[in-house]
């Protein structure tokens, strides 16, 4: 789309310093309305504040989100639901106003219109920013703080392939370290260990193997020289 001189072009004030600080207090009564306009030209005509450049807005008791629509440039700034806090408006100085829900949502807002550049800041009813709230749903396990953790470690291997562990669909970590000299072999699939052939993972003398994302659930097997020692857990 190319530029449209017929548009026209506005004076804002959101970025402007004003000569002295000034609010203007202000309430969108949505209790059977989905819509209120505010004129606030007349504060400008009669001197009481020179722009407006934002505005307050509490919404944080509203299930809806709320927006405000300004008249002459038709921005729209859109309060979320169970959020308060300050947006900067691109107001004409004829500063005319429409707050607005979906619906209505029975209930008063709050509004405080201002002259003083703020930057954008939103909080939701926890006292966190609106940008780093997180939704999640089902059940996630952010840390492993105070699960137990079983010992399977074998003392004196036989030298065969044997059972490292058994089948556990509970599993969700599970440790091995070669405590000894010679190298052993893992099985994540529980078929039988062989060092030295697929699917096999050779572990030589202090090198571990730590799985804690998706380990297998399966039976593990594991080889190695018999009488020597393997450290393992899961949990």
């Amino acid at each position: 789309m190319t530029y449209n001189p017929n548009l026209g072009s506005q004076q804002v004030y959101n970025m402007t310093l004003p000569q002295a600080p000034l609010i203007i207090p202000q309430i969108a009564d949505l209790r059977t309305a989905d819509s209120v306009d505010f004129d606030l030209s007349p504060a400008i005509d009669n001197q009481t504040l020179d722009y407006i450049s934002g505005a307050w807005v509490d919404n944080s008791a509203n299930a809806l989100p709320f927006t405000l629509t300004v008249a002459g440039s038709q921005q729209q700034v859109i309060f979320p639901a169970g959020a308060q806090g300050y947006l900067p408006l691109l107001a004409p100085n004829n500063p005319k106003f429409t707050g607005s829900c979906p619906s209505s949502p029975g209930l008063i807002i709050p509004i405080i219109f201002y002259n003083v550049p703020l930057l954008p800041y939103l909080i939701n009813t926890a006292g966190l920013p609106v940008s780093d709230s997180v939704s999640i749903t089902g059940t996630v396990d952010v840390a492993r703080v105070g699960k137990a953790y079983t010992n399977r470690s074998i003392a004196n291997l036989s030298g065969s392939s044997q059972t490292l562990m058994a089948a556990n669909a509970a599993r969700e970590i599970l440790i091995i370290q070669n405590v000894a000299a010679n190298n052993i072999g893992v099985n994540l699939a529980g078929g039988t260990a062989a060092i030295g052939t697929a699917g096999t993972i050779t572990l030589p003398a202090g090198a571990s193997l730590t799985l804690d994302n998706s380990p297998p659930v399966g039976a593990i097997t594991i080889i190695g020289t018999a009488n020597d020692d393997v450290t393992a857990f899961e949990g």
